[in-house]
């Protein structure tokens, strides 16, 4: 009997207790992070069933680290509003480039570091597995076709987990990706960018390639616009923030 796919599900602890089909919502990182809390979190103490069957549990060295060290577990996936008090923070990089930062010690790791390279996405391997599992293998080609070519450090021809169980669960194929978030930031940079990247973006609406270097020490700023009844001193740190 095929597992159920329990979409928007991001407990681990749920997902292995009801034997749901392992599906990360986009690339997985809030239930990564429940994950980690389930295994290392002295609050789940013996509960090593959520893991028997995996691969960590082949090893006793990572056996013994189940449930052995206090674990805070801080998430913002569920942060909503429509104003800066309502919600502050995201998922874009924290910068540590001022020198007057009290976050000095942190490790930078971006979809071009090969740290964590094995840990995101579905390698051709995995995604044969599960089409085999729901007897869908013969649909192989089409699924490389529409969610193939992604990329984690060193890791190439990586398939987006989201779009794949969301074809398991409805057996279409379509582009769901593109509706998890909003291309608000591309449209703006078309508008308003040069002539090149006008050019560029014609190229990849018709089917070309492109290659542009990738500048990850950048930091974005963010401009809060007041509405017009509100009251805001100059110096108020909304009007500038780093993302």
């Amino acid at each position: 009997m095929k597992p159920v796919i329990s979409i928007g599900n991001q407990d681990f602890g749920s997902i292995r207790e009801n034997g749901y089909f392992y599906r990360p919502r986009r690339f997985g990182k809030t239930l990564n992070m429940s994950m980690l809390e389930y295994f290392f979190s002295n609050q789940y103490a013996g509960y090593s069933r959520y893991f028997e069957g995996l691969q960590i549990w082949k090893s006793e060295k990572y056996r013994e680290l189940q449930g052995s060290y206090p674990v805070i577990f801080i998430s913002f996936a569920s942060v909503k509003g429509a104003t800066y008090q309502d919600a502050r923070l995201g998922i874009t990089r924290i910068s540590k480039e001022s020198i007057f930062s009290d976050l000095n010690n942190l490790e930078i790791v971006t979809t071009d570091s090969r740290k964590y390279e094995t840990a995101f996405g579905f390698n051709r391997e995995e995604v044969e597995r599960v089409l085999m599992e729901f007897g869908c293998m013969d649909q192989l080609e089409q699924v490389r076709y529409w969610y193939d070519g992604f990329r984690f450090g060193s890791r190439t021809d990586i398939y987006n987990p989201w779009s794949i169980t969301k074809f398991l669960d409805t057996g279409r194929f379509e582009n769901f990706w593109a509706n998890t978030s909003s291309n608000s930031l591309v449209g703006k940079l078309i508008q308003e960018g040069s002539p090149n990247i006008k050019v560029d973006m014609e190229d990849l609406l018709s089917g070309k390639n492109i290659e542009t270097p990738v500048d990850e020490e950048i930091v974005s700023v963010v401009y809060y616009q007041p509405r017009s009844e509100e009251y805001v001193p100059e110096n108020d740190p909304r009007l500038v923030s780093e993302i």
